[in-house]
C-alpha cells in the first residue's frame, strides 16, 4: 500500500528534470558544414521549500543527443515535515534551426519535459504496548 503524502515525514528528495530537444526538424543536418543546426534548449529549474530554502539549477540540452537534464538534490532536513514545496520550471531558450551567417530556417517553440520526484520519508510507527 502507498502511503498518502500527507501522512509522510519527507526528510530528503531528489527532483529530476528531463528534455529532449526534437520538436524541430533539421533540412538535411550534416550534409555540409554549412547545414543548418537546431541550437539547444535553456531550461532553469527552481525547488522553494516551507523554510525559505530555494535551490536552482540550469542547463542546455547536449547538442548531439538533444537530451538535456537537470538534477537536485534536496538535502536531509532534520526539522520537522518538508510539506508544502514548490517545483518551478522554465523554458530560458528554445534554439532554433540556424544556418549560416545566423539565418533561422525554423522556429522552436520550446519541449514537453518529464519532472521525476524520488524521496525518502519517515513513517510514523506506534509501539505495542
Amino acid at each position: 500500500m502507498d502511503p498518502a503524502l500527507d501522512d509522510l515525514n519527507v526528510v530528503s528528495a531528489n527532483v529530476t528534470l528531463t528534455w529532449t530537444d526534437d520538436d524541430v526538424a533539421e533540412p538535411g543536418p550534416g550534409v555540409t558544414p554549412l547545414s543548418p543546426k537546431n541550437q539547444p534548449d535553456t531550461f532553469r529549474m527552481f525547488v522553494f521549500l516551507p523554510d525559505g530554502t530555494q535551490l536552482a539549477d540550469v542547463a542546455a540540452n547536449d547538442p548531439t543527443s538533444r537530451v538535456g537534464e537537470i538534477r537536485i538534490t534536496v538535502p536531509v532536513q532534520t526539522d520537522g515535515n518538508l510539506t508544502g514545496w514548490s517545483i518551478h520550471v522554465d523554458c530560458e531558450e528554445a534554439g532554433d534551426v540556424v544556418g549560416p551567417f545566423g539565418r533561422v530556417w525554423a522556429t522552436d517553440n520550446g519541449n514537453a519535459w518529464d519532472l521525476e520526484i524520488e524521496y525518502t520519508y519517515l513513517e510514523w510507527v506506534v509501539p505495542e504496548a
